[in-house]
């Protein structure tokens, strides 16, 4: 294995007065089109920039190119850009930065997008547009718009691992409305197109939390995690969780059984019940509200207003439906 140091020189002039010639590396940045020239193997001018780079088989120096004009870009025509190691999965672009064993701060892709631009409602910015499609007659196996995997395979271990992490800030100084701030949003769509295939199984969003290690215990495991922090400002409405359904137009579809909540057991209920696994637990001492019937296999109550009798509830202020207990234990309904 050998080394090969190129010693390059930079040049500038008049597009008019480049040389013909000049060794291989060398730069020449005409200031009066504002074109940067790379000389090749074979000591020919070539433009970097504008339509294209033609008539370089590979990039092999990083080039310093911040005297190019801000409105010229740089296209490579066919092949693969890698950085790095080579990708196994044969993509056009990979960036592999290998063991980083050095301090400080680590981003193999960084993306930032300020759009300043006067007001136009028709604008659309994304920080990154993704297209995976599949056109083809034949199967394939898995078809992903985005896959993260964030890992840890060492014996040391960061304070957190996320594999996605996204973020919606509303910082406006102005008085405007914004009609929807939300940190991620899933759309599941259907086509109405020729095709009648059918879809086994379909969902907005997954949660999916494993533990297969004897030696590793997890304190608390929790399937999804929807808060709402108050600290200051007002609040109009307030909803955890909201689950629905919208059939659309009576006729136009129809549906079977179904839950808006489903708690499907997968555990063994006999340990569930020793240590107290509970399918819902409130610690809101607040009256839930249900439009339907309610239907239990047994029904117990822990805090029920002690009354002697249907007269001495209403004595206390109990409204007619609620549950009360006599000093006996006997459980009654308020008439």
């Amino acid at each position: 294995m050998y080394l090969k140091i190129f010693n390059t020189s930079e040049y500038g002039g008049p597009a008019a007065d480049i040389p013909a010639t000049l060794p291989y590396g060398d730069r020449y940045f005409a200031d009066d089109t504002k074109e940067l020239f790379l000389y090749d193997y074979e000591g020919v001018p070539v433009k970097v920039g504008g339509a294209a780079i033609s008539g370089v088989g590979n990039i092999e120096q990083v080039l310093t190119v911040g005297s190019v004009a801000a409105t010229q870009s740089l296209q490579l025509v066919s092949g693969k850009l890698t950085i790095g190691a080579s990708s196994p999965f044969g993509s056009n672009l990979s960036n592999s930065l290998g063991s980083v064993t050095t301090s400080g701060n680590t981003f193999p892709f960084y993306n930032a997008v300020n759009k300043a631009n006067a007001a136009n409602n028709a604008d659309l910015v994304y920080g990154i547009s993704n297209l995976t499609e599949h056109d083809g007659a034949g199967n394939i196996s898995q078809l992903r718009g985005i896959y993260n995997r964030a890992r840890t395979d060492s014996t040391g271990a960061p304070s957190e691992i996320i594999g996605l992490y996204n973020e919606a800030s509303y910082r406006n100084r102005g008085i405007e409305t914004v009609a929807l701030l939300g940190a991620a949003e899933n759309l599941v769509d259907f086509t109405d197109v020729a095709g009648t295939g059918e879809i086994s199984f379909a969902y907005g969003t997954r949660s999916n939390v494993s533990l297969n290690n004897d030696s590793a215990t997890i304190i608390d495991v929790y399937g999804s995690i929807s808060k709402l922090a108050m600290t200051k400002g007002d609040m109009a409405f307030y909803t955890g969780l909201m689950l629905e359904v919208d059939q659309g137009p009576v006729g136009n579809s129809s549906w079977g059984s179904g839950s808006y909540l489903w708690v499907k057991a997968g555990y063994d209920l006999t340990q569930g019940r020793a240590n107290g696994i509970k399918v819902i637990d409130s610690d809101v001492d607040l009256p839930s509200t249900f439009a339907g019937e309610v239907m239990a296999k047994y029904l117990e109550t822990s805090a029920s207003p002690v009354y002697a009798d249907e007269a001495a509830a209403l004595a206390g202020g109990l409204t007619s439906g609620v549950f009360y207990s006599t000093p006996t234990g006997e459980l009654r309904i308020k008439l």
